[in-house]
Order: structure tokens, then C-alpha cells, then sequence
């Protein structure tokens, strides 16, 4: 089952980078609360445009180019979110050789490739379908 997920990335020593809303980068405080699961990327994979260079540089410049893009932007909920935001940097490091992220395939590796921090991060991600669900067939009985 796919969860329901915002993106931020992390510079190199853990500092969480979010596209919180228009012309706004959230830093160590997403806008919609702490994560509750994580791809943690590797640093084997990071490009870059400059070889040679020492992966976590690049990939720490390549968060900071995605930021400085972003602050001039308008968030769109559909066509121009965190997830454009993730893909952005992610095509800024060369991550895996590739120049073609984009918010659809950013969703799509955090869903297949990310790691709940904790159970309760499990709990807390599906608790409200849950008691939505709960709620739906106990108002279906009664009707």
C-alpha cells in the first residue's frame, strides 16, 4: 500500500530541506510535521558535475541550487511541490547518472525504497485511514 508522502532532503550532516510553501524552504522543520520515513540515499550514486569532487559537496550543492530555484517559486499542490523540489536536487547531483527526476518518480522510489524510522511511524501514517475506515463501516451498519 502506498502512504501518503511529502518529500525533503537532507544536506550531509542531516539538516532536512522542505518546500513548505510559495517562495518558502522549510529547514530542520517540515511543514507538515517530523518524517516518518526515510530513502537514505547513497553517496556512491551522487555524480555531480564536476568528477572527482567529494560526494558530500556535491550533494550539499546541489540542495543548496534546489533551494535557491525554489524560493523564487510558486508552490502548486499538482505540478510544482516538495516532491519537484526532492527531484530537483536530485537532478542537480547526477543521483544514479540521471537527469530525469521528477516528482513522479521521487514518489515512487520513497515508496518503494524508504524505511519506516520507528513502528509508531508506521501507526501514525495510517491511523487516520484507519479510524476513517472504522468510521465508514460502523455508519454503513447503522444505515
Amino acid at each position: 500500500m502506498l502512504s501518503p508522502v511529502l518529500a525533503g532532503i537532507a544536506t550531509s550532516d542531516g539538516e532536512i530541506h522542505d518546500f513548505a510553501g510559495p517562495y518558502t524552504i522549510g529547514i530542520d522543520g517540515m511543514a507538515f510535521g517530523e518524517p516518518h520515513k526515510i530513502w537514505q540515499l547513497s553517496e556512491g550514486q551522487v555524480f555531480g558535475p564536476t568528477a572527482g569532487e567529494d560526494p558530500k559537496v556535491t550533494f550539499d550543492q546541489a540542495v543548496t541550487m534546489a533551494d535557491a530555484a525554489f524560493r523564487g517559486m510558486m508552490h502548486n499542490l499538482f505540478t510544482n511541490n516538495c516532491h519537484s523540489h526532492v527531484a530537483r536536487a536530485l537532478n542537480n547531483m547526477r543521483y544514479q547518472g540521471r537527469t530525469d527526476w521528477n516528482m513522479v518518480s521521487v514518489f515512487w522510489h520513497v515508496n518503494m525504497h524508504s524505511k519506516y524510522i520507528t513502528p509508531l511511524h508506521i501507526l501514525k501514517t495510517y491511523a487516520g485511514f484507519g479510524v476513517l475506515l472504522i468510521l465508514v463501516i460502523l455508519m454503513s451498519n447503522l444505515l
